[in-house]
């Protein structure tokens, strides 16, 4: 089973959506404020297997080729439940093909 992190731009109600995975969101684990690079680095030494997010600047700021897990960086028109849960079915698609040391984009 893949474990997954929600960033916390990432409106919670996406982990009801994904029980099929191990989800824990940045509020849960207490990790709410930090900046990106402590974030992948805390991400990557708890073993999870992706990062899913909303900030289309991470993929810049770390080389994640280098890492043993996949970010997931989705595009929705607005950052709202109402606007990411159509998503869904692709970002199911992704996280099952998702490679570590990959990125991968999903849009609206």
């Amino acid at each position: 089973m893949k474990t997954l992190l929600l960033d916390e731009n990432i409106p919670r109600p996406l982990k009801r959506e994904l029980t099929a995975y191990q989800v824990y969101t940045i509020q849960e684990l207490g990790w709410s404020g930090i900046e990106d690079r402590q974030l992948v680095n805390d991400a990557v030494a708890q073993n999870f297997d992706i990062l899913i997010t909303a900030d289309k600047n991470l993929e810049y700021q770390q080389k994640i080729s280098n890492l043993p897990m996949a970010l997931i960086v989705i595009y929705p028109k607005l950052l709202k439940w109402e606007y990411i849960k159509p998503l869904v079915p692709q970002l199911i698609l992704t996280i099952d093909s998702a490679e570590k040391g990959s990125v991968y984009h999903v849009y609206s």
